[in-house]
């Protein structure tokens, strides 16, 4: 099977070409400016390779590319069936984080189990009921930064039928000019996003409060800012911790684990 792929856009030279498809690869100017974190085609060429195929790439700076992607596919029999299985387990995985440079107070989330950035300590989130309202049963003002907007949708109504009132930044430019003339009681943000990543944003949110409070801000008063990724390296997670936020959520995420993490954040300010 051959599927190809053709577009007009600023297309590539040479040397983008030779990088392309490694992880990570040196796009970094377009990785900032569209968003992403440079992984999608080093795995796409990794599957397609696995699938007995290839990805190929055909480019004109100015002028456009062309991905080619094939695939060997065996005929099927017309009596074939899919037998798929599934656990009634519900069992988490939790990120083992033990960086001295992190600071103490942040955590690292997933699946519905955290752990914090201090070495030798643990803590666990509350599990609640299903229908669990989050921050202590209350209803709470929340900022989402978020530049893919399906994922902006689908975190909207988990916490309006919560209960929850929610505002929506497209990227950390924007999430800080809300801050600014906003108040909220939780910021969920995103990490890799356009014109501002969620690490600059933060920091500049901190150094607002600061400003607030003349300089030193008081126990308990910041403005909690959950840290919302797909990429669970372990630099990944300092940086953000670092810039001043409170917990780090690994995605894919749940329903729960966010109820569970506004309940966490906000009882502890009041």
């Amino acid at each position: 099977v051959c599927v190809a792929v053709e577009d007009t856009g600023s297309g590539m030279d040479e040397e983008e070409m030779k990088v392309l498809f490694q992880r990570f690869s040196g796009q970094r100017k377009k990785i900032q400016e569209y968003g992403g974190s440079g992984m999608g085609l080093f795995i796409s060429k990794k599957l397609s390779i696995l699938m007995h195929g290839d990805i190929a790439v055909e480019s004109t700076k100015n002028e456009g590319s062309k991905f080619t992607l094939t695939v060997r596919c065996d005929p099927s029999s017309p009596s074939a069936t899919i037998t798929t299985t599934t656990s009634s387990s519900s069992s988490s995985s939790m990120i083992n984080v033990s960086s001295a440079s992190t600071s103490a107070s942040g955590m690292v989330v997933e699946g519905g189990v955290s752990q914090p950035l201090s070495l030798g300590q643990q803590s666990h989130l509350s599990t609640g009921g299903d229908g669990g309202g989050g921050g202590a049963g209350r209803s709470c003002s929340l900022l989402i930064v978020e530049d893919n907007i399906v994922n902006q949708k689908v975190l909207r109504r988990h916490l309006e039928l919560a209960g929850h009132t929610c505002e929506i930044a497209g990227d950390g430019l924007e999430a800080v000019q809300k801050f600014s003339s906003g108040c909220f009681d939780l910021i969920f943000m995103d990490i890799e996003m356009p014109r501002m990543n969620g690490v600059e944003a933060t920091r500049i949110i901190r150094s607002i409060e600061q400003e607030r409070s003349a300089g030193t801000v008081p126990e308990g008063s910041q403005c909690p800012i959950v840290g919302l990724s797909g990429n669970a390296r372990q630099q990944h997670i300092d940086e953000a911790i670092q810039s001043g936020m409170q917990m780090f959520l690994i995605k894919p995420y749940n329903k729960q684990n966010i109820l569970n993490v506004i309940d966490q954040l906000v009882s502890s300010r009041h």
